[in-house]
C-alpha cells in the first residue's frame, strides 16, 4: 500500500531559470513530509549549464508513494523539476494553476533519495 506525501516548497525568491540537470550534487535542503521550506536563490546558489541558479531540495521515498511539490512565489514564474536518480525528469511544471506557480505531483517508482530542482521558468 502507498502513502501520499505531501512536500510543500513556498516562496522562493529566484533570478534565474533551468537547463540541463547538473550531474553533480550541489547542497541540499532536507525536506519533511507535511513541512514547509522556504528560501531565496542567491547569486552564490548552484547554477544549470546555462549559468542559471536553482536550490536543491532532497527527500526519502519509497516505492509507490504519491509525491506532490507546490513552488509559489509573488517574485518570478516557478518552476520545478524532480529527475530520477541519473538526473532524467520524472516530472516537471512551471504553470500548473494558470498562474505563475508550480506543482508537480508523481507516484515513485523505487524506494530511493530523491530531489527537487526549484527555479524561476524565465531569466530575470
Amino acid at each position: 500500500m502507498s502513502a501520499s506525501r505531501r512536500l510543500l516548497v513556498l516562496a522562493l525568491a529566484a533570478i534565474a531559470a533551468f537547463a540541463a540537470l547538473p550531474a553533480t550534487l550541489a547542497a541540499q535542503v532536507p525536506l519533511m513530509v507535511g513541512r514547509p521550506a522556504t528560501g531565496r536563490l542567491l547569486p552564490s546558489d548552484p547554477t544549470f549549464p546555462d549559468s542559471t541558479h536553482y536550490k536543491l531540495y532532497a527527500f526519502v521515498g519509497n516505492r509507490g508513494d504519491t509525491v506532490t511539490a507546490e513552488l509559489t512565489s509573488d517574485d518570478f514564474d516557478a518552476n520545478l523539476i524532480l529527475p530520477d536518480g541519473n538526473g532524467n525528469r520524472l516530472a516537471s511544471d512551471d504553470d500548473s494553476d494558470g498562474k505563475c506557480n508550480a506543482r508537480v505531483t508523481y507516484r515513485l517508482p523505487d524506494a530511493a533519495n530523491y530531489r527537487i530542482y526549484a527555479n524561476s521558468s524565465y531569466r530575470s
